[in-house]
C-alpha cells in the first residue's frame, strides 16, 4: 500500500498540537470474511488436521493460526507472536465458518501461505467487516484521547505508572469497537526495531462492517465524532469544571450517581470545549488514502473470488 498524505501545511497552521514530525497513516489491519462449510466436516478436520500443523493452535472457540517462523517473546505469562488469521465458526450460524486476516502480514510465511491456500479453496464466500489502523506517530495528546459515547462500554489498561497502555471502546461482540493502543511499547516488547525518529506512536483501530466500500468514510467519520477531550480548564462554572476533570480522570464515579444527575453531568461535560484536531486529521487522511484501500479490498477479492 502506498504512503500515506501526512497532514497539510494548512492543517498544522490551524491545529496547534501538530509538530513538524507529526504523521498518520491509515491501512488494512483485518477483513473479515464468512464461506460455506459444513460444521460437523469442519470440527472433524480441525481436530484431525488443523491441530497436527505447527502454526495452529485451539483459542476460544476457533483456532488462531500464528506466524511460528518468528522467535517468540515472552512477556510475563504471554507470548507475543504475530497472529496471522482467526478460524472459528460463527454464532448462530449453522454450515459457516469465518477467518478474520491481517493480508498484509506474514502471507510469506508458512502459516500465510497456508491460509491463502484454504481461503482459494473455500466456496460462497462473502466479504462482512474490514478493520481500519491509524498509526499515530509522534503525536503526543493521542494519550488523552478517548471515546465518549455514554451507554457505551470502555475498558482502559495502564501500566505501573497509571500511564494508559490499551483501551477498548464498545462490547466485542458490538458492531462498531474501537481500540487504541500504544504501540511504540507493544514493538519495544517484541523486540522490533523502531525507527530514531519516532518519539511516540499510537495506533487506533475501526471495525468497520458492511459491503459498501463508499460508505466507509461516513461510517470513519461518524465513529470518530466521539473521538477527543474535553477542555476542562476552558470551563468557566467551578463546580462544572469540577465534574468535566472527574469524569475524564476518574469516569467510575459517573456510574455511582443517579440517572437524574447522570443526565445533568452528561449534558454539562458535552457543552464543553472539545480537543478533536486528531479526529479531523484521521479522518482527513482516510479520505485522501480511500483509493488506494479500495483498490487493495478489490484486489483480495479478485485473487480469492470473494463476493463483495
Amino acid at each position: 500500500m502506498k504512503e500515506n498524505k501526512p497532514a497539510t501545511s494548512n492543517s498544522r497552521q490551524k491545529w496547534s498540537h501538530m509538530t513538524p514530525n507529526s504523521t498518520f497513516k491509515v491501512s488494512i489491519d483485518r477483513i473479515t470474511i464468512i464461506a460455506d462449510y459444513l460444521t460437523q466436516k469442519f470440527d472433524r478436520i480441525a481436530r484431525d488436521t488443523f491441530l497436527k500443523l505447527p502454526f495452529i493452535v485451539e483459542s476460544g472457540d476457533g483456532f488462531k493460526v500464528i506466524d511460528n517462523s518468528t522467535e517468540l517473546v515472552n512477556e510475563g505469562d504471554n507470548q507475543l507472536v504475530e497472529q496471522v488469521a482467526y478460524i472459528n465458526v460463527p454464532r448462530f450460524q449453522e454450515n459457516k465458518i469465518r477467518i478474520d486476516f491481517n493480508p498484509n502480514h506474514s502471507m510469506d510465511s508458512e502459516a500465510g501461505k497456508w491460509l491463502l491456500d484454504f481461503i482459494a479453496n473455500l466456496e460462497s464466500k462473502h466479504f462482512t467487516r474490514c478493520d481500519i489502523a491509524f498509526d499515530i506517530f509522534n503525536y503526543e495528546d493521542a494519550k488523552n484521547y478517548r471515546v465518549w459515547n455514554f451507554g457505551q462500554s470502555q475498558n482502559l489498561y495502564f501500566d505501573r505508572n497509571l500511564r494508559l497502555e490499551t483501551a477498548y471502546f464498545g462490547a466485542p461482540s458490538s458492531k462498531k469497537q474501537i481500540r487504541m493502543y500504544n504501540k511504540l511499547i507493544e514493538q519495544k516488547r517484541r523486540h522490533k526495531n523502531v525507527p530514531f525518529n519516532i518519539e511516540n506512536w499510537w495506533r487506533l483501530e475501526l471495525q468497520l462492517r458492511g459491503k459498501s466500500i463508499d460508505a466507509y468514510p461516513y461510517e470513519v467519520k461518524n465513529m470518530l465524532a466521539n473521538y477527543y477531550y474535553p477542555e476542562w480548564q476552558s470551563v468557566e462554572n467551578p463546580s462544572h469544571k469540577a465534574i468535566v476533570y472527574a469524569m475524564c480522570h476518574e469516569p467510575s464515579i459517573y456510574s455511582t450517581v443517579s440517572k437524574s444527575t447522570q443526565k445533568r453531568w452528561r449534558r454539562i461535560f458535552q457543552a464543553s470545549e472539545k480537543h478533536n484536531e486528531l479526529a479531523l486529521a484521521l479522518a482527513e487522511v482516510f479520505v485522501e488514502n480511500l483509493r488506494s484501500i479500495d483498490y487493495q479490498l478489490h484486489d483480495i477479492f479478485n485473487r480469492f473470488d470473494v463476493e463483495i
